[in-house]
């Protein structure tokens, strides 16, 4: 069996770091300096990202100049560790090697192992950029494209799940898109786990693409709560933008479809992902098999190029028009672009900002429509006291730029948690010591309209 052995790749690197010892750029000096191992294969030009479990650069390999990331991971944030050779590893590291034969999940290359952190070095498509930055320069996708890379997703995810991972952090910003080909890579398995038939009862995902099972009740499922997750990217492709940007939201699992003529057979899809009833929702065979998938994915993939590039093309023929219509009133080009560069600065929230699971940081919501800025607030001190807080790391989702004049006002959310989980065999038998009311569990109104859907 053909494996790569994760201990034997892994390299000492003795210099010790800390989070001001970087460079004008933001790159940790000890990688810059020639007495580390590492530098002696490669040159990190820049950072990419940085997320809840560790800090990515750009690097090229010196051998080859093959364009490859660094990933940094500090010890302290590792969330869970596994057994390889009698030494404990990152459980990250064990499942992107176990992971390697899948093309469309991202390689790893070499670990190095730290005193303080790991050095994980990972191939780096190019030219490429994450989804949520490709769905930004185009504001949203056409059905045909948004289509084509969900039908890739759910593949992938398909191959994943039957290596026994699941990903748990579907997200645009965990997808590379290829800009010559329009392939997808799955990236960052930082908050992947082993997957099981059982309830999983800890989250280290992003809390706008959360199932609302996990909000309300703090345990769920591992399929159900990842076709949870395509529905949210779906919608977050064709509408550019989350559906629910709440908690309140999020249970009530019920999108709203306006300002854009979507099809019925996208609206099916979209609203068969996000059913309130985890066990009412689709599997990934029968979303393959949905006709919005079929019907979008029946041209060939040079068609789907040169589609996408008329697109672009039209885009930016918007984009030109919009600038000369600026220019007729003063205002020029140049200067367009300096101020809607400033404007979307002032107004875009970071892309990761933790949320603990009992104590939420006031986070700028901002949602078409309503001119109010909203806040997450602090829940009540003594809601899901079942849950272990230090299992739980949530990130806000970055929202694109939205034309409103806001306001500095608060409308706080009002949470109404269980506080006690008494059956944890079926979620759709869960009760608490708090009353869950018929339409968030069942989808109706009284007991007679829960038996009728139940005949059905």
């Amino acid at each position: 069996m053909n494996r790569m052995k994760v201990d034997e790749s892994v390299g000492s690197l003795p210099i010790s770091y800390t989070k001001n010892e970087e460079d004008e750029n933001g790159i940790p000096k000890f990688l810059m300096n020639k007495r580390c191992s590492v530098m002696h294969k490669y040159n990190v030009t820049s950072p990419l990202g940085s997320g809840g479990f560790g800090t990515v650069f750009a690097a090229t390999r010196k051998m080859d100049d093959k364009p490859v990331a660094f990933k940094l991971i500090p010890r302290k944030k590792i969330p869970s560790w596994c057994m390889s050779k009698m030494s404990l590893i990152p459980t990250e590291i064990h499942i992107l090697t176990k992971l390697k034969h899948i093309d469309s999940v991202i390689k790893i290359l070499e670990v190095y192992e730290r005193s303080d952190s790991y050095i994980v070095i990972m191939e780096r498509p190019t030219p490429s950029m994450d989804l949520f930055d490709y769905i930004t320069k185009r504001n949203y996708l056409t059905e045909i494209e948004g289509a084509n890379m969900i039908k890739q997703l759910i593949e992938t995810l398909q191959q994943v799940h039957a290596a026994g991972i699941v990903h748990r952090d579907i997200k645009d910003e965990n997808i590379l898109v290829d800009l010559q080909t329009r392939k997808i890579t799955l990236i960052d398995f930082g908050g992947a786990a082993p997957l099981k038939k059982a309830l999983y009862t800890d989250f280290d995902g992003t809390r706008v693409y959360s199932p609302p099972e996990w909000v309300a009740y703090h345990c769920y499922y591992a399929i159900p709560a990842c076709v949870w997750s395509i529905g949210i990217l779906t919608y977050n492709m064709l509408y550019g933008d989350v559906p629910f940007d709440n908690d309140e939201l999020i249970v009530a699992a019920s999108p709203k479809y306006k300002n854009k003529n979507l099809s019925n057979l996208a609206k099916s899809f979209i609203s068969s992902c996000l059913n309130h009833r985890q066990s009412m929702r689709p599997n990934l065979e029968q979303l393959l098999d949905h006709q919005w998938i079929t019907k979008n994915n029946a041209i060939t993939n040079e068609e789907l190029l040169i589609f996408i590039k008329q697109q672009e093309a039209k885009l930016e023929m918007e984009e030109l028009k919009k600038s000369l219509k600026l220019s007729h009133c003063g205002i020029g080009f140049q200067n367009y672009k300096e101020r809607q560069h400033a404007y979307s600065d002032s107004i875009v929230v970071r892309r990761h900002s933790p949320l603990n699971s009992n104590s939420y940081n006031e986070i700028k919501v901002y949602n078409e429509g309503n001119e109010n800025p909203s806040y997450y607030k602090k829940p009540n001190e003594n809601s899901c006291t079942n849950q272990n807080s230090n299992h739980f790391s949530s990130s806000s989702h970055e929202y694109r730029p939205l034309k409103l004049q806001l306001e500095n006002e608060i409308s706080p959310i009002n949470m109404i948690m269980p506080t006690k989980i008494e059956n944890t065999q079926s979620m759709d038998n869960i009760y608490t010591n708090k009353s869950i009311p018929y339409n968030i569990k069942y989808g109706c109104d009284n007991i007679s309209d829960k038996n009728e859907l139940e005949e059905k």
